[in-house]
């Protein structure tokens, strides 16, 4: 996560400095500073009410809060999180908020499909997320992608006024600060999608220490893939072997993160059986 942190924190500066120098350099990063501290943080309850989530009443879903607390407890969580459910067939999950103000949203349809072991894989790796501070880490990694992407859109514009300039004079475009401008946005996209992919890979390993069994996630994912592939051929959408592994994607395989989870038992069996 760090060495991915810092790729971004490079490619920002070097837009920067192709763009003017020292002083381009000081202006990118005094710039993600800048809006790092004046961006307003949503409260947890404000993100889920935008997705419409209604709070889940303990004593509708006695057992879905005694696993997530235990979960909680687990991981060492300052305060428990508070469980929202997602109307509608949807098999989604997802936290939100920090262990200061922590929330897990869960499909209605999720709710339905999945056992209660198969729920606790699925809350384990949501609680691990919040651990993790994933939720800050990546909306860190979404600030520094939009402020590459404003220093990129400087750089092209004055490459716009530039290129006559160098017609008229004859003179030659610099290929290498230009092509930097022109992809320094799709670069620290790609970094982004690599880094979400890395945190959902450590949310799976979390998981499968606090339930202690690594199947639980296992047998959820596989259903959640079932549910994925069953949904992409009813709206007819064809997904290749290819597009499922692309980088854009911002989770992994589901095979691979079954693989490393299996693998857990192995590595970490002196801690998982414990």
């Amino acid at each position: 996560m760090l060495v991915l942190f810092l790729a971004m924190t490079a490619l920002l500066g070097t837009t920067g400095w192709v763009i003017a120098g020292l002083s381009g350099v000081k202006f990118a990063l005094i710039l993600a500073v800048l809006s790092w501290v004046f961006t307003p943080s949503s409260s947890s309850s404000l993100v889920m009410r935008f997705y419409r989530a209604r709070p889940i009443p303990t004593h509708l879903f006695p057992d879905l809060y005694q696993i997530s607390n235990l979960m909680a407890q687990r991981a060492g969580l300052k305060r428990l999180p508070v469980l929202y459910l997602l109307p509608g067939r949807s098999m989604n999950a997802f936290a939100t908020g920090t262990e200061k103000d922590p929330a897990i949203c869960l499909g209605q349809g999720l709710i339905q499909a999945l056992n209660t072991k198969e729920i606790a894989g699925i809350l384990g790796h949501e609680i691990s997320h919040i651990k993790n501070n994933d939720v800050l880490v990546m909306g860190y990694a979404s600030l520094f992608n939009r402020i590459t992407y404003y220093v990129s859109l400087i750089g092209q514009i004055g490459l716009v006024f530039l290129i006559p300039m160098i017609w008229i004079k004859e003179g030659h475009l610099p290929i290498i600060p230009a092509m930097i401008i022109a992809f320094a946005p799709a670069i620290n996209l790609l970094l982004i999608q690599a880094l979400s992919r890395s945190r959902e890979y450590e949310a799976d390993l979390g998981s499968a220490m606090l339930t202690n069994n690594p199947d639980y996630l296992c047998a959820a994912l596989r259903k959640l893939e079932i549910y994925r592939k069953n949904m992409r051929r009813w709206f007819g959408i064809p997904m290749t072997a290819e597009q499922q592994n692309s980088l854009l994607s911002t989770h992994p395989p589901t095979q691979d993160r079954i693989r490393r989870l299996q693998s857990y038992k192995i590595r970490y069996q002196h801690l998982l059986w414990t």
